[in-house]
């Protein structure tokens, strides 16, 4: 006797690898660098902090140190 698999079973499966695909269609996962060149960074440059930005981080630098 042959027995067919049931259909919920198919179903279920397909239903598991749509979702397995659509994971990579996730925003985040949009223009990341795929493509690596050793020793050298290929993602966005960063930012420039603000010159408020850098004198606070002197400031709490400065508060923070001590000497040995």
């Amino acid at each position: 006797m042959i027995s067919l698999r049931p259909n919920w079973i198919r179903g279920a499966a397909l239903a598991v690898l749509v979702l397995a695909l659509l994971g990579g269609c996730r925003e985040t996962e949009q223009d990341r660098v795929l493509l690596f060149k050793k020793g050298t960074y290929l993602g966005k440059s960063d930012q420039r902090l603000s010159e408020e930005t850098l004198l606070e981080i002197r400031d709490r630098g400065r508060r923070q140190g001590f000497d040995l």
